[in-house]
């Protein structure tokens, strides 16, 4: 199976102990912060992997494809990333966790109803912010 390479960008929580064996890949991984879009408080981490590859699995574990690997390994439980961005510029697609909040953008997001999707598989769930109370739907998760 060949695993696509290209700059991962894992937007974290404050605070999120990041492991070990990212850290000190020093060619390829850049740490920063960020404030968090439309809320005040602590800034959130920007772990920054070139070469790389991470995948949201189910419950929000986040598992991570380093460069010269093939192998993929949980790098973070679950309610750690809020978000997962693939590539530079235009190019650049995001994955959300199905438990970020929307309007707030906090990991607080709890499902309170659910049905079988089209598609085999998968549902359709309604999410509700114990923050801030907005709901919100997603499809075919």
């Amino acid at each position: 199976m060949t695993i696509e390479r290209r700059t991962v960008e894992i937007i974290l929580e404050p605070r999120t102990k990041i492991p070990d064996w990212i850290a000190y890949q020093d060619l390829n991984v850049e740490i920063s912060k960020m404030q968090r879009p439309g809320a005040a408080g602590p800034k959130l981490m920007v772990l920054k992997i070139k070469h790389s590859d991470a995948h949201f699995y189910p419950g929000g574990i986040v598992a991570v494809v380093m460069p010269g690997s093939e192998n993929s390994y949980i790098a973070f439980d679950r309610l750690r990333v809020l978000e997962i961005r693939y590539g530079t510029g235009k190019s650049r697609t995001v994955k959300k966790n199905n438990y970020l909040c929307r309007r707030c953008f906090r990991l607080e997001g709890k499902m309170i109803s659910y049905k079988p999707a089209k598609q085999v598989c998968l549902i359709d769930a309604v999410f509700i912010c114990k923050w801030c109370n907005f709901q919100y739907e997603l499809q075919s998760i």
